[in-house]
């Protein structure tokens, strides 16, 4: 999230395309291309719509828990999304690839119906399996976490334009432009970088816990 090996002002723009749900703490993300923009620069973003991936069966994330990651400085260890993408990103990633542990969309359904606690038992061979998989691959992604390992996930989702408009108002970043389903999968916005002191106010503000929701 730290760019520290860029001066402030550096860049007249800056894009970056499906990078900001890598990361845990987009809020710290943002602010930090911020930084390193010159003043009315621009940055350009896209972010893939959770309806349009693999992220399709979670829960898009609370405006609010972004904000709580940026005040508590969340690092690489974020277990909780950790275990949400093993829980009902991967079953819909081996449905895309085919892979034999998901036959069909019906086994995806089932398993995220049991991991939301909508169900309390594994009914059938198929969903055993893909369960006791689902979890062994959950501990050897924590594991990797622990050990300082790269781990390359979508820790966060987003569901539309309008939830894109309402972080940024919430940090008090100046959104130009914002495009749905930008290349059929995506959502494109366009900050305006604004350098001022109400700015730096809401970035203290937000990392005393005083969210503007």
């Amino acid at each position: 999230h730290k760019l520290d090996c860029f001066e402030s002002d550096s860049f007249d723009f800056l894009i970056t395309i499906h990078v900001l749900e890598h990361l845990t703490n987009p809020v710290k993300a943002l602010l930090e291309w911020h930084r390193i923009v010159k003043n009315n620069g621009y940055i350009f973003t896209a972010i893939p719509k959770k309806d349009k991936t693999f992220d399709r069966y979670r829960d898009k994330t609370p405006i609010r828990h972004l904000l709580e990651d940026f005040q508590h400085n969340i690092g690489r260890m974020d277990t909780l999304h950790i275990m949400e993408f093993n829980q009902f990103s991967v079953p819909a990633i081996y449905l895309d690839w085919k892979n034999e542990l998901v036959p069909d969309e019906k086994t995806v359904q089932e398993i995220c119906r049991f991991y939301r606690g909508e169900k309390q038992l594994l009914e059938s061979e198929t969903i055993y399996n893909l369960w006791r998989h689902l979890e062994s691959e959950k501990l050897r992604h924590l594991t990797r976490v622990r050990d300082g390992k790269p781990l390359d996930l979508h820790f966060h989702v987003w569901e539309s334009g309008k939830d894109v408009s309402k972080l940024l108002e919430a940090i008090g970043l100046n959104a130009v432009e914002i495009v749905e389903d930008y290349l059929g999968n995506s959502i494109l916005f366009v900050i305006k970088v604004n350098k001022t002191k109400d700015l730096d106010h809401r970035v203290q503000d937000l990392k005393n816990g005083n969210f503007p929701l």
